[in-house]
């Protein structure tokens, strides 16, 4: 599952409104119990796009996210790519924030399994590394995750879903899930899209299958046993940290005080537990259609 490095770079040309590009980072510290994001979405067609910047301290959350006419650079964010895939460095004046993110492995490809409707055919790319820097004056060092995607996007063909990813804590390993229901679904039907990956001992593999999340009486997750067997258990109450999010303006209002359909999530950063794969670092992510 390989990749090429121009897809790092970008950004591609598209005339379509709806082709998005989308690059992300995260970097989770257990110790100091810090955590950064940056989520930068560019529209080729329209020439714009915005960034997307979390900031989690014990201090409290503080999110901004602007309008940008620069791919990867913002007066919230700028990112380098100097290794295309392997290595970047984001800073933030706004935020206080100047991080190194280094992969220990290869991007895994999606191929064609994002390629879900006409408003939802992503090639997507993601990846288990690791940061150092400085976040809001603390000195961080943690594990975290990213991805790249491009093309037609609008998430608000989805109805909901939600997602566990991971990196091993002190191991180099790295596993997402997504399990999902498109817009059409009722709220009692299961979930009819399942997308994710796993790197483990040097080999990638893609799960295209249903996994099943137990769930506390309250509707809080307890634990999931992937499509392999593998089992994740958590809990909310020992997050460090949550944060809400809106994907890009392709899945997003076109202004505030709106009645539009919102696709957002929130995330919510926690250590885990896998009895096969050991303790785990990430966060655990719900997302829904907001309807009026």
């Amino acid at each position: 599952m390989g990749s090429d490095d121009h897809h790092d770079h970008g950004p591609h040309r598209s005339d379509d409104p709806r082709y998005t590009e989308t690059w992300y980072w995260n970097l989770v510290d257990p110790e100091t119990r810090c955590v950064v994001t940056l989520h930068c979405s560019w529209l080729p067609a329209l020439g714009r796009g915005q960034h997307t910047m979390g900031v989690l301290t014990p201090q409290g959350t503080r999110r901004e996210r602007v309008d940008t006419t620069s791919p990867l650079s913002s007066e919230v964010a700028s990112v380098d790519i100097v290794e295309p895939w392997a290595r970047a460095r984001i800073r933030s004046t706004m935020m206080d924030v100047d991080i190194e993110w280094n992969a220990f492995h290869p991007a895994v490809d999606f191929g064609a399994v994002l390629h879900m409707s006409p408003d939802i055919q992503l090639d997507h790319f993601e990846g288990g590394g690791r940061g150092h820097g400085r976040i809001m004056r603390r000195h961080v060092s943690g594990s975290g995750f990213r991805d790249r995607s491009f093309g037609p996007r609008n998430m608000r063909g989805w109805g909901r879903h939600w997602a566990i990813c991971v990196e091993g804590l002190g191991t180099d390993l790295f596993l997402a899930f997504n399990s999902v229901c498109t817009g059409e679904s009722t709220y009692v039907e299961a979930p009819n899209h399942f997308v994710g990956c796993m790197w483990k001992d040097g080999v990638p593999r893609l799960y295209q299958q249903t996994a099943v999340m137990h769930r506390h009486r309250d509707g809080s997750p307890m634990w999931a046993i992937l499509p392999d067997g593998i089992e994740i258990t958590l809990d909310l109450r020992h997050s460090f940290g949550d944060q809400r999010h809106i994907f890009d303006p392709n899945s997003g209002p076109t202004t505030d005080g709106t009645t539009e359909p919102v696709y957002g999530t929130r995330d919510y950063y926690l250590v885990m537990h896998s009895p096969q794969l050991g303790p785990l670092v990430g966060f655990f992510e719900e997302g829904a259609l907001w309807v009026t």
